[in-house]
């Protein structure tokens, strides 16, 4: 396997860092993502001056990002070109470089990474167990930044992101798979449909 590159898109919740991460410290992959929270520290949006909660990323994804269209455009066309420059295996997180490098016609490797609502509600509640948000709670902030993302989205691009049969050659379910083992199972998942050959 060598210069591959794979594009993780998917809801939260869904296992989609969790693969990153490990693809980048156990099998070498350079990683890449959008990285909002470092803009909104750089423009000290709010005032903030230290981590970004959840509840200011919102804000700023609802009401400064739509009358800034420059920041995703170039947030993407900062993570294209770190995919095309940069040599080895490269894995990006994102929501759009899927659609996008799909119309682009790039030789990429487009995974969704899938799971039940049920399942990707317990994950973030066990990440965000600080917050002490019940779990309708939790789907109503989602379902809110889902939405705006999608608005978003649909009217920088023109497309609709959570259309993912569209756009991603592979769904990856990681609802009955282990957590410490997902980078490795989609490994094996590409390997077997001929995108991949681990062995090289």
């Amino acid at each position: 396997m060598q210069n591959t590159v794979i594009i993780l898109g998917g809801a939260g919740g869904s296992g989609r860092s969790t693969i990153a991460k490990q693809l980048e410290e156990r099998f070498g992959f350079s990683r890449t993502y959008g990285g909002l929270r470092q803009v909104i520290k750089k423009l000290n949006y709010k005032n903030v001056d230290s981590a970004v909660s959840d509840e200011i990323l919102v804000d700023f994804q609802k009401n400064y990002l739509p009358n800034h269209p420059e920041i995703d455009l170039e947030l993407d066309a900062k993570i294209l070109s770190f995919a095309s420059n940069t040599s080895g295996n490269v894995v990006i997180e994102s929501m759009t470089l899927g659609p996008i490098t799909k119309r682009l016609e790039l030789p990429y490797i487009r995974v969704w990474v899938d799971a039940s609502e049920e399942v990707r509600l317990s994950r973030l509640l066990n990440r965000h167990n600080d917050k002490n948000l019940t779990k309708s709670e939790l789907k109503k902030v989602l379902e809110k930044r889902t939405q705006d993302n999608r608005r978003r989205y649909e009217a920088l691009y023109g497309f609709d992101f959570l259309n993912y049969q569209k756009y991603y050659e592979v769904v990856f379910n990681t609802e009955n798979v282990k957590l410490e083992a997902m980078a490795e199972k989609l490994l094996d998942l590409l390997d077997e449909r001929g995108l991949i050959s681990k062995d090289e």
